[in-house]
């Protein structure tokens, strides 16, 4: 029995040493693993006042990056760099003098006093420097300083450089979006990593910005305007506004470049607006293709007059009166449907008074007379006195020409919204009018053989302190569509004050500077753009006996109007 006894004492013993020993093995182990986790704290993760991993190992992430945006075919027009930005942990800075010095030699983009002010700041985070180069970084970490960390950042950048500038936008140094689709589509692309598709066809905008530039040179003007449209959805293919700027150099850009010429800047259009006022008049009924108009005289608008450039000084018929751009004609056209009150009806309809929109933030509102008189509705019938955006201008156009007003995009694949805005015969009809223009016209020089190019070509002088300078102070705009029998495309191109030269023989006006850039620009996209190349034939022109019978009986049409068109 006490053999028993002891060999139960024995075991006891040997359990309380064993436990013993583990709990002092386990202790050890603790202590040891607490000090290895203290000592790689100490040497890699912690703020250690030493110079050797400060910076090195303050490298972190800056956040999700922003989604690309890219073109139609799906070619990048903005995306990001990984790079890495310098900060300072005020806190952690052990000689501020030394370190003062020492950045200085990096950071070169700041001076020595604003060095010392950030590192006196006493402030946990203040930024140093954004976005530097490889080299920058390494000869920041290679000085060793402590509180100076790299936090790891994006850069957005544009490989297209200036192309599309306007369209695009740019983004502040924290990717938030300050211009164009950056802005408008700013939460989505911050939010969703999937590339935001617009419309534009880089190619066709390279096309678009080098003309653009040639024209913009050549004539010595202050600036100009392209807009390239689909006539079916309403896609913004191309859109390109002079003076632009690189939008990887942003900084450096002078306040005008950011101007866009073709949604924010509003003016008078010219002739082009002769385009709405035969619609009007086809539209309202009052007017038919057989009317005619005594271009003849002057008319007196109060202590002004409208005359013609370069007029025919005869009767003509409405075809003759658009061919002709007759500033006259324009007038009696828009007196005979009805005046003030139908004018602003259809105008209505038409959207002249509303801004246009797109997916921009940098849209102008038109610049409208405060009161509709009937001096307001002669000179709107041939372009002045209303100033609305080139974009505005195309859609309404494109209505005009299509018979549906497509709401314009910068979009790609977005469903279409559209309006019905004239009868189909109508714009076949102002088509056919807008080819013989080209044919016959002002815009001969837009030509483009295999196109079938309809056009109508503006120019119209800037007012200035209240008064038309008519010595050098115009817009030039010409607007045309291919091909005339089923339209695909429609261009705008204007340029802002251009000069005449001895190319020109003196003279500045559309027909001269802006149309032959806008039959350029048709010939040159037209095969980027996939539009198959029609028969060539012109339009045929009236003949003599064919004039001969119109004109019968035509004092009776005259005095059958019974309109007065002098006001005041």
């Amino acid at each position: 029995m006490s053999v028993w006894h002891d060999v139960v004492r024995d075991s006891r013993l040997t359990s309380q040493a064993v436990g013993r020993l583990l709990f002092v093995s386990g202790g050890f182990c603790f202590c040891f693993a607490l000090i290895s986790v203290r000592l790689v704290d100490l040497m890699l993760l912690s703020r250690f006042p030493t110079r050797v991993w400060s910076v090195q190992n303050k490298l972190f992430d800056g956040g999700a990056p922003r989604a690309d945006i890219v073109d139609r075919n799906g070619a990048v027009l903005a995306t990001h760099l990984v790079t890495a930005s310098a900060y300072a942990d005020t806190r952690d800075v052990q000689n501020l003098d030394e370190a003062v010095e020492s950045l200085s030699s990096v950071l070169t983009e700041l001076t020595k006093d604003e060095i010392r002010k950030k590192l006196s700041s006493g402030k946990s985070f203040v930024w140093l420097a954004r976005h530097l180069t490889p080299q920058r970084q390494y000869a920041l970490q290679h000085l060793g300083l402590a509180g100076v960390y790299l936090k790891k950042d994006y850069k957005r950048v544009y490989p297209f450089g200036r192309l599309a500038c306007h369209i695009i936008g740019h983004c502040d140094v924290d990717g938030v979006g300050l211009t164009g689709v950056e802005n408008h589509f700013n939460l989505q692309l911050m939010a969703s990593p999937i590339p935001l598709t617009l419309s534009v066809d880089i190619r066709v905008q390279h096309a678009v910005n080098e003309l653009l530039l040639e024209a913009v040179q050549e004539f010595k003007a202050v600036g100009g305007n392209v807009i390239v449209m689909d006539v079916h959805t309403g896609e913004i293919i191309a859109m390109e506004s002079y003076p632009n700027f690189d939008l990887n150099k942003f900084s450096t850009a002078k306040v005008d470049d950011f101007f866009n010429r073709n949604t924010l800047g509003v003016y008078e259009m010219g002739s082009v607006f002769k385009i709405l006022n035969t619609a009007i008049a086809l539209e309202s009924g009052k007017v038919t293709k057989d009317s005619v108009f005594d271009a003849r005289q002057p008319i007196k608008i109060g202590r002004f007059q409208v005359t013609d450039f370069r007029g025919k000084n005869q009767i003509l018929t409405l075809d003759e009166a658009f061919v002709y751009s007759s500033n006259i004609a324009a007038v009696k056209i828009a007196m005979q449907f009805g005046g003030s009150a139908v004018q602003k009806k259809f105008f209505t309809e038409f959207g002249v008074f509303d801004p246009v929109l797109l997916e921009l933030p940098e849209i102008g509102r038109p610049i409208c007379p405060p009161r509709w008189t009937d001096a307001t509705t002669m000179s709107s019938a041939y372009g002045y006195g209303v100033a609305i955006s080139p974009l505005r201008v195309i859609s309404i156009i494109n209505g005009i020409t299509s018979g549906s007003l497509v709401q314009p995009t910068l979009l790609c694949g977005k469903p279409p919204e559209t309006k019905r805005l004239v009868a189909n015969e109508i714009s076949t009809y102002i088509r056919h009018l807008m080819r013989r223009v080209v044919c016959e016209g002002t815009a001969r020089k837009a030509n483009v053989a295999g196109y079938d190019v309809f056009a109508k070509t503006g120019t119209a002088y800037k007012n200035k302190r209240g008064k038309y300078d008519q010595d050098g102070s115009r817009m030039t705009i010409f607007v045309g569509g291919f091909p005339e029998h089923a339209p695909k495309y429609i261009v705008l191109f204007m340029l802002d004050e251009p000069k005449a030269t001895s190319q020109t023989f003196g003279f500045a006006t559309a027909g001269w500077n802006v149309t032959p850039y806008g039959g350029k620009l048709i010939a040159r996209i037209a095969p980027i753009l996939g539009v198959t190349m029609t028969d060539t034939s012109e339009p045929q022109q009236t003949s003599f006996t064919e004039r001969q019978s119109q004109f019968q009986n035509i004092n009776q049409l005259i005095n059958s109007q019974k309109l007065s068109y002098k006001v005041g």
